[in-house]
């Protein structure tokens, strides 16, 4: 997730609660019987990251015998910078996020991806004849921030083009301001996170996503743990928190309750919040065919590819000793 998003969020769960991190190892005790688990989202306590508040709400991590501490988070330090660090046991990251942390911790491993889509991409007004990236061609792309010029490069990149083949400019104010510039010509495409894109159909303007698939399935929710992680308290951790991501998508209603009594400040703003809970269900449902925490090579080649291609990433990464999928069929097996 990157940086602006991060921001985005904080200031959406505004007064929710984060638990500080404190130092014991996650074999350590809480009460008799139970191991610590220390994780990291890149997010407070948010509806964003429902799994976590359903599974100790409705007590899967006492089930599973683990005590779940949340750090709290940081526009500075990514949640795999966290893992590596030893600061967290287990920590939710961007495909981006890990590759770069790899470059210092390369026993840093991915156990689980979450989050079947990115929460960035790019829209276009309902009513736009553009039905692709590949229609953009000397187009004008507006952006929420500097951090989505690579988000255009590598769409436009999946779709044969470069930066050359349109025109980017930076986009200021909140959604309405963006929806009159769209709706006034002032550029034919939006950059930008679901909480842009929420912000902008709050205030009834209707966008159409045209992200490019490769980069709209990017990993961003990946869950990824160090060399010196407990095995058996992993996978407990994960069952749990599969358990509550099914429990969500099969009783949204229940779901909703859940949030609004926890994190109720991110109900201030209805419109908004319905965007976002909606995005959510759709974010957390496993890709097609897929379990959940499905490790998909392909997906994870690909956004590989894309950042040796903008030279961002030097050198190719072994995904055969990233991702390590030993925990996913007792993860889904918790499932009620």
């Amino acid at each position: 997730m990157s940086t602006a998003l991060k921001r985005s969020f904080a200031t959406l769960a505004a007064g929710s609660l984060a638990l500080a991190v404190v130092g014991c190892s996650s074999g350590g005790g809480g009460e008799s019987g139970t191991a610590t688990v220390r994780w990291a989202q890149p997010t407070p306590e948010s509806m964003a990251y429902f799994p976590y508040i359903v599974a100790d709400e409705l007590g899967y991590f006492a089930d599973e015998g683990v005590e779940v501490e949340l750090a709290p988070t940081s526009e500075d330090l990514s949640t795999a910078a966290l893992v590596s660090s030893g600061s967290v046991d287990i920590g939710a990251a961007s495909a981006g996020e890990i590759f770069f942390a790899l470059q210092t911790d390369p026993e840093l491993t991915v156990v689980y991806d979450a989050a079947s889509l990115s929460p960035e991409g790019i829209v276009v007004p309902a009513d736009s004849s553009a039905t692709s990236v590949a229609d953009l061609e000397g187009a004008t792309i507006g952006i929420a921030s500097d951090e989505e010029r690579s988000l255009v490069a590598a769409a436009l990149e999946a779709e044969g083009m470069s930066l050359d083949d349109v025109s980017v400019v930076a986009v200021g104010g909140g959604g309405q301001v963006i929806a009159n510039e769209l709706d006034g010509g002032q550029f034919d495409a939006f950059a930008g996170s679901v909480l842009d894109f929420a912000a902008v159909q709050a205030v009834g303007y209707e966008l159409r996503q045209i992200t490019p698939e490769a980069i709209a399935t990017t990993p961003s929710g990946a869950y990824v743990i160090s060399a010196d992680a407990e095995e058996d308290v992993i996978e407990r951790f994960l069952r749990a928190m599969t358990r509550a991501t099914a429990y969500g998508l099969e009783n949204p209603d229940e779901l909703e309750s859940i949030l609004r009594e926890r994190v109720p400040e991110e109900w201030e703003n209805e419109d908004v919040a319905r965007a976002l809970f909606d995005f959510g269900l759709e974010v957390w449902t496993p890709r097609e065919g897929g379990q959940y925490g499905t490790l998909d090579p392909e997906v994870w080649q690909t956004a590989q590819d894309r950042l040796i291609a903008a030279g961002e990433l030097e050198e190719e990464i072994d995904l055969d000793r990233l991702l390590d999928d030993q925990f996913i069929e007792s993860a889904n097996d918790a499932i009620d």
